[in-house]
């Protein structure tokens, strides 16, 4: 049980995170994955009449795309609109403290119920673990698919956990049915880990067959709710989980984009709880705490939903994200013993020398890289774009910058940030230029009044740091973070050289 002054350090410590997290959630412009915009803001965006057919990424002429996600946007605009907050900077930047809190009261709420009765250090230690790692606040701010997975799929599991403690009902399992099927229309890869819970319903729980009828109708209520919006958002009657298994699995547009070793998630795993040396430590007590509580359906889910996407030839850092906020629960499964042990055979919680080293080594780098994510922007293109439009909000004359071979609001790939493209300073003005010796001669030989941006790749693989102009070298908004370098712009201005 939680006693008095356990209380009080356990209140301390999830007071320090939510301001860590907030802070996070206002700094953290931008997104992880280009996914994130281009497949949810542009899709409502499209919607908005901002963004054009031709300008939307693949899953749209593809009709590959659930839209759930893209409904919620457009009805949290349309109320930051109505609430005169709906500039894309603004908007999205009170949509990425919601995903925080959503984030943050689930996944402590559920640290908190499984660990409340157990040894007082063991919960501390998974409180600080679930909501210090470096990662963990700023994955938790993205309005991402991964995300929103995780928090209906976890919530289904808690509320189905809180209706078993009482007495099951009909209407209670076509709720938790219908919520499933949310969970997997935000992700499909849901259905993954929805295998694990399947096998912890009928064969640890043996769940009657009028339950298993009535989990079913609900998920079958989801489908043809999802099915009906997913038909009005494209016009016409569509089926995208077909359509996105057509497109990915069948014809091979997954395995296209790159394959990797199936052992490949084996490194995100092993740094993302706290940072190397200790998280080494922790990923063994998460495969300790998957044998030691088998039969958990927090666990079998994971289990399942990491074992398909290690089979799958594609991979990517994202995909785990939507069992990241869990893991530090199973962290405690597997820590349970040891640090009962430990309390045991010296009276209280005290590690030896050489874990104090490990400890101090890789807690310095754990939040290290946790105050690089709170104080630099990851989406360096989109950050400066910001920092345009604050830079010259005041200015009463047109304002031109030249840009080489693309704009801060394109990517490499061509894809272009409509959303916030709209709501730019409509006094300043982009022009284009692809030839680097013209870009050159103009930075060299700047016509009055004008400005330049340059994305730092550009400027590494075009020779252009080599220009005889020490402003353009000097200038640089943001340095490239270290963890990804995306885009640092350099600007320059005639008056000022």
């Amino acid at each position: 049980m939680i006693d008095k002054d356990q209380n009080n350090t356990v209140f301390l410590i999830l007071l320090t995170a939510l301001i860590v997290h907030i802070i996070q959630a206002v700094q953290a412009i931008g997104y992880f994955h280009p996914d994130q915009h281009f497949s949810i803001i542009e899709f409502g965006s499209y919607k908005l009449g901002l963004t054009s057919a031709d300008q939307m990424a693949w899953e749209f002429p593809n009709k590959a795309r659930t839209t759930i996600q893209v409904y919620l946007f457009l009805g949290f605009y349309h109320i930051m609109d109505l609430l005169s907050l709906g500039d894309a900077y603004t908007s999205l930047k009170i949509l990425r403290v919601i995903v925080v809190l959503l984030n943050f009261v689930l996944f402590n709420y559920i640290i908190i119920k499984e660990f409340k009765n157990n040894n007082q250090t063991l919960l501390i230690i998974i409180l600080l673990v679930g909501n210090f790692s470096w990662f963990f606040p700023y994955y938790r701010t993205l309005y991402n698919s991964e995300n929103f997975g995780a928090i209906v799929y976890f919530g289904s599991l808690l509320l189905l956990q809180h209706y078993k403690s009482k007495s099951l009902k009909i209407n209670h399992l076509i709720l938790v049915g219908f919520l499933l099927s949310l969970s997997i229309y935000f992700r499909f890869q849901m259905i993954f880990a929805m295998t694990g819970l399947g096998i912890w319903l009928l064969f640890y729980k043996r769940l009657q067959l009028k339950y298993i009828i009535a989990l079913s109708g609900g998920f079958l209520i989801g489908v043809g709710i999802n099915t009906l919006i997913d038909s009005l958002y494209y016009g016409d009657f569509n089926f995208i989980p077909y359509n996105y298994l057509k497109i990915n699995i069948i014809d091979g547009r997954a395995a296209g984009m790159g394959t990797s070793p199936f052992w490949y998630y084996l490194a995100d795993l092993a740094v993302v709880l706290s940072a190397p040396l200790l998280s080494f430590i922790f990923l063994f007590y998460v495969f300790k705490g998957f044998i030691k509580k088998f039969r958990n359906p927090y666990v079998l889910s994971v289990i399942f939903f990491l074992l398909f996407h290690f089979m799958v030839g594609h991979k990517e850092e994202r995909f785990l994200f939507p069992v990241l906020g869990i893991l530090p629960v199973i962290l405690g499964y597997g820590l349970e013993d040891t640090i009962r042990k430990i309390v045991l055979k010296r009276g209280r919680f005290k590690l030896n020398w050489g874990m104090k080293i490990i400890l101090a080594f890789s807690l310095a780098i754990n939040f290290l890289v946790l105050y690089i994510l709170l104080t630099i922007p990851y989406s360096q293109s989109i950050y400066f774009a910001k920092e345009i439009d604050h830079h010259f909000k005041k200015t009463d004359n047109t304002v031109e910058i030249i840009c080489f071979q693309r704009t801060p609001y394109e990517l490499p790939s061509g894809n272009f940030h409509t959303f916030y493209w709209h709501f730019k300073n409509e006094k300043v003005y982009f022009r284009k230029i692809e030839d680097p010796e013209e870009y050159k001669l103009l930075v060299n030989n700047p016509p009055p009044d004008t400005f330049f941006a340059i994305s730092y790749d550009k400027m590494v693989n075009n020779d252009l740091l080599n220009m005889d102009n020490t402003f353009l070298k000097k200038n640089i908004i943001g340095a490239p973070p270290p963890i990804h370098q995306q885009l640092v712009t350099a600007l320059h201005s005639r008056h000022e050289h």
